[in-house]
């Protein structure tokens, strides 16, 4: 019998089966882990599992959690996107620093 049970992150516009698959290998099996975790620490934990991704799905993260198109994210959202995720890159870095 085939399995019935649905992966609510392919549900989230802008993300599909293999997106889903990189997030389920972070750990994130539900969209409230999506949410609490938010998309630029899910992208960097993509990133980090060696996966090979561009910043789309960085913008596709955080469109899908605001329910709205990829295409609609402005210029601003996505410069802003992009500074976080080197402040973080920068912030785990200095972790790892002794």
């Amino acid at each position: 019998m085939p399995s019935t049970s649905r992966d609510e992150l392919q549900e989230l516009q802008n993300l599909g089966k293999t997106s889903a698959q990189w997030l389920h290998a972070c750990g994130i099996h539900s969209i409230a882990e999506l949410r609490r975790l938010g998309a630029v620490q899910a992208y960097a934990c993509v990133r980090q599992r060696g996966f090979r991704v561009t910043r789309s799905l960085l913008y596709a993260l955080d469109a899908a959690l605001r329910d709205l198109p990829s295409k609609q994210l402005d210029e601003q959202r996505k410069a802003e996107l992009d500074r976080l995720y080197h402040i973080s890159q920068e912030h785990n870095a200095r972790q790892l620093t002794p």
